[in-house]
């Protein structure tokens, strides 16, 4: 039997019930098989459709799912007219050593206390704009804090600070 014969057939037999959509299409991905769509999905329709007409498969599915212009739905994969971009490595950049904030903290503190490596931290960012001038009186501190300022934002080194 023709899906279209099996169509029609199956049209007939549904169309008394108030589930049936109305709806049997061609399946265009199964060869030799239709869809009939329904409203809802219970025991009796499951009963009621056939799972095959004169040896052409009957699927199921939900109204819902039914497209309203099935020609606009492509079933086959179009090829890429888009050249595939692969990037190219850059020279590898030399990794940093491994940083701990809380070891370097303790360090630099060992050598000019809290109070003054807050202060320190403050004139690296402050820049020309410092209040103090405790840097000069401690350069190794002052440049390892530009170091750390590179690697770490102010609010992480103020939190290790507790300031």
């Amino acid at each position: 039997m023709e899906p279209n014969d099996a169509i029609s057939q199956l049209t007939t037999l549904l169309s008394n019930y108030p589930w049936f959509s109305g709806k049997v299409l061609e399946n265009p991905k199964l060869h030799n098989s239709i869809i009939a769509y329904v409203h809802y999905m219970d025991g009796e329709v499951l009963r009621t459709v056939p799972d095959s007409i004169d040896g052409v498969d009957v699927r199921l599915h939900f109204f819902a799912s039914c497209p309203t212009e099935p020609s606009k739905f492509v079933t086959t994969v179009a090829q890429s007219s888009l050249p595939i971009y692969v990037p190219t490595l850059k020279e590898a950049e030399p990794a940093l050593p491994p940083f701990d904030l809380h070891n370097e903290i303790w360090n630099l503190t060992r050598v000019c206390g809290r109070d003054n490596l807050i202060d320190i931290m403050y004139e690296v960012r402050d820049g020309d704009d410092a209040v103090t001038n405790i840097g000069s009186e401690y350069p190794e501190v002052f440049n390892a804090m530009k170091e750390i300022t590179i690697r770490v934002s102010y609010e992480d080194l103020l939190e290790e600070l507790d300031v």
